[in-house]
């Protein structure tokens, strides 16, 4: 690993809201352990950061599916065949430019509902991006800090970075996802597309 940090915007979400760790060494991580110990540990902390990434998975799903479903339900599902057909085989960052589309055409700009809907999207995309980098980076353990690493980028590379979580940072992701779902059922309800 180099250890270059990522710099791209997605990972403000993980440093604000998610309470992502960047590395650290200090003097006792730096103490020699036994190594059944750190095996143990680093048994304990991939048991509790795949059970995370699992739960992570399910909510990431439920949230793109309910992007989906507000798309094919605009226009109170008049358009419904049509936006199925568009959104059925599109990626999530197709969804969400679908949806910024129908955004831009049924409400007017500068209004409430489309800054609302913006603010959204601008929100979401953020947490398309923390996906995509959890769905194609790879991920490792470090025992010494309980920190779970998803590193992208080939070993060989230059370009390599990794962002480090805690158990408490992935757990936050799961209630941000919870939130971004929340937050876009009450825009469909005060602003229905």
């Amino acid at each position: 690993m180099a250890g270059s940090k990522a710099s791209i915007s997605v990972f403000s979400l993980a440093t604000h809201a998610i309470g992502n760790k960047q590395s650290k060494v200090s003097k006792d991580s730096m103490q020699p352990q036994p190594s059944c110990e750190i095996r143990s540990a680093r048994e304990a902390v991939e048991a509790a950061g795949a059970e995370q990434l699992g739960r992570i998975l399910f909510e990431f799903g439920k949230f793109e599916m309910d992007v989906a479903l507000c798309v094919v339900w605009a226009c109170s599902g008049q358009r419904m065949d049509v936006l199925t057909g568009q959104v059925n085989n599109s990626s999530f960052g197709d969804k969400l430019d679908l949806l910024r589309q129908l955004v831009d055409q049924y409400t007017a700009p500068d209004s409430s509902a489309w800054r609302a809907y913006g603010d959204w999207l601008a929100r979401a995309d953020d947490m398309r991006r923390l996906r995509n980098r959890f769905a194609h980076g790879r991920w490792g353990v470090d025992p010494k800090s309980h920190e779970i690493v998803n590193v992208a980028g080939v070993p060989t590379s230059l370009h390599q970075n990794e962002v480090r979580f805690t158990i408490e940072g992935l757990s936050a992701v799961i209630g941000n996802i919870k939130e971004l779902r929340a937050s876009l059922a009450l825009l469909r309800e005060e602003w229905p597309l």
